[in-house]
């Protein structure tokens, strides 16, 4: 079994009433972030798809957690302490979400939109990976470049490699953590093809260009009952899997706009030095987390998703707010 069939095996055998193929959402992170304290080889937090090296040690790692809340619902889970990611600086904004929204629309759609979309995309993941021992912690930031082709046969190609991984203590990246624990930059972590039929990706058939149809494949595969967290997170899944046209990528981040508590953030400059508006977006089935998407100033489009931890779970020994995972588009 590969990381991809693991992935779709787990939403189907998801208890909950969420959906097969929904992400995981706020409640299933905060799950996994609980018992981040495990051995280093057992979890990661991670992008919304697990397509890293340690995917099938993951998911069974978040099984694990279902399984310990559902059945176990007073078990001792262990205390995780790690360093994250600094916060990214915002800049107070008089923008309002709508011109926010409107702007990122002229801008998408500059010049047409007849390229629709395509099958395949490229985004940079980056993770904490921590060790855990009786004595210490050691916690390191490991990017990780993912590439996917693949065709409407689903046959296809993915590829990934390592980013520089540092340590926290030293942004500057000129500290590398022992090579047993973070492989050298541009290491190839997986090559793999597919063949017709293997590939079990959540958004397999053509996508519609006008709205409603969009937002419909989306919702289709969302949880029930939606809050703008789950939205996101399901339109996260499709920009990994699909590179949509500016049209497309316009009517998420309206879609975005109209769920309640969504809110312009300020401007940023995203961990590839493009500047941006972020726009925060709450979640009204877990206070825990929130996400913040940064619009791209000079697409229009989305160019970086970052989950944020707020606070509030006793097990979880992280300095709150604090960046737990985030995504960048190329």
């Amino acid at each position: 079994m590969n990381d991809l069939e693991l992935e779709t095996m787990m939403r189907q055998a998801d208890p909950a009433t969420t959906p097969v193929n929904a992400g995981l959402d706020a409640h299933a992170e905060s799950a996994l972030l609980r018992i981040i304290g495990s051995p280093r080889t057992a979890a990661q937090p991670r992008p919304h798809r697990r397509w890293v090296t340690s995917a099938m040690l993951l998911g069974a790692f978040i099984i694990a957690a279902v399984l310990i809340q559902t059945t176990f619902p007073f078990a001792q889970a262990p205390t995780a302490a790690a360093a994250t990611p600094p916060l990214l600086e915002m800049t107070p904004t008089s923008e309002t979400l709508s011109d926010v929204i409107r702007n990122s629309e002229t801008v998408a759609t500059r010049g047409g939109s007849a390229m629709g979309s395509v099958r395949g995309t490229k985004y940079q993941g980056w993770f904490l990976d921590a060790t855990v021992d009786d004595q210490a912690t050691t916690a390191f930031i490991s990017p990780q470049v993912t590439e996917l082709r693949w065709d409407a046969d689903r046959s296809g190609r993915l590829t990934v490699t390592a980013g520089r991984a540092y340590t926290v203590a030293d942004p500057s990246k000129t500290e590398v953590p022992n090579a047993a624990d973070a492989p050298e930059e541009g290491t190839v972590l997986r090559d793999e093809e597919y063949a017709a039929g293997s590939l079990p990706v959540l958004f397999p058939g053509d996508l519609p260009t006008d709205a409603a149809s969009l937002n419909a494949v989306i919702r289709s595969v969302a949880p029930a009952d939606p809050d703008g967290y789950d939205y996101l997170d399901t339109a996260k899944a499709l920009l990994n899997e699909w590179t949509l046209s500016g049209a497309q990528q316009s009517t998420i981040i309206g879609t975005l706009g109209q769920y309640e508590g969504v809110e312009v953030a300020g401007r940023v400059v995203d961990r590839m030095g493009r500047p941006g508006v972020a726009l925060r977006v709450p979640s009204t089935h877990n206070p825990n987390f929130e996400s913040l998407v940064v619009i791209n100033d000079a697409t229009g489009q989305i160019g970086a998703i970052e989950t944020i931890y707020l606070g509030g779970l006793p097990d979880l020994d992280i300095p709150a707010p604090a960046v737990t995972s985030y995504t960048l588009w190329n």
